[in-house]
């Protein structure tokens, strides 16, 4: 309980960094057979902060819980109004544990999933606030600049700059 206190701690004070430690919070909130409250920490924050990462551990939860269906029209729902690479990723993982047995659709989402996965690599950067500086891994002090707590992870590219064209386009 204690570590869920701490975890709410940051939560409150330094929101932007809830999805560096949401494998803890997850660790913590199953340790405790708390699902329900863990889902809603990992919703709510997603929707405070707009985090793709947020979200898909929601997914992940609410998919253990309430299976595969709920957590593809959330994520669905999620990417309409928050269109992003790792999104869709998720998105088409999920696609393929639900098309196991068409083997044309899964070699198709097997192709994109590698693609999108190899760019989403790519594309996880982490930038000084102060500085510019940017590496690849969080510092809680910046190489460059030397200050402390001043590196956030950069968001990951979006698939559209409005969400509201990408509709249009569905």
């Amino acid at each position: 309980q204690s570590a869920v206190d701490t975890w709410r701690m940051i939560e409150q004070k330094q929101p932007q960094y809830v999805s560096e430690i949401v494998g803890l919070v997850t660790a913590s909130y199953r340790t405790l057979g708390r699902s329900e409250e863990l889902e809603e920490f990992l919703r709510m924050n997603a929707e405070l902060i707009n985090d793709a990462q947020l979200a898909i551990a929601y997914v992940d939860a609410l998919e253990s819980r309430q299976g595969r269906e709920p957590a593809e029209r959330f994520l669905t729902d999620w990417i309409r109004r928050n269109p992003s690479l790792q999104s869709l990723h998720r998105l088409i993982l999920l696609k393929l544990r639900g098309n196991a047995n068409d083997s044309s659709d899964q070699q198709d989402f097997q192709l994109l999933e590698k693609m999108i996965g190899r760019a989403i690599e790519a594309d996880i950067r982490y930038e000084c606030q102060r500085c510019g500086f940017t590496v690849r891994n969080l510092h809680w002090q910046c190489p460059g600049c030397r200050s402390w707590n001043t590196i956030q992870c950069i968001k990951h590219r979006e698939l559209a700059s409005d969400s509201v064209a990408l509709e249009a386009e569905m």
